[in-house]
């Protein structure tokens, strides 16, 4: 698993993206607006994208949960 955060838009997200499987936005810490160019970036890819209020760990084993199945320690 390869983790990349954004907290400010800084250019264009495209090349610093890659081809994720799973995007995890967590607007608590993450603009609506960044959030907006994220998913823009990623249309057409096969990124499965879930969006957190809250910036968590407990939001995160959620969502990792959720799409791996398993709970990590």
């Amino acid at each position: 698993c390869c983790a990349k955060i954004f907290i400010k838009p800084s250019g264009s997200l495209k090349n610093k993206l890659g081809r994720p499987d799973l995007m995890i936005c967590f607007t608590g810490a993450l603009s609506h607006k960044v959030l907006r160019c994220a998913q823009n970036e990623i249309k057409g890819m096969d990124t499965k994208v879930e969006h957190s209020r809250t910036a968590s760990i407990a939001a995160l084993r959620n969502i990792l949960e959720k799409h791996t199945g398993q709970i990590s320690a």
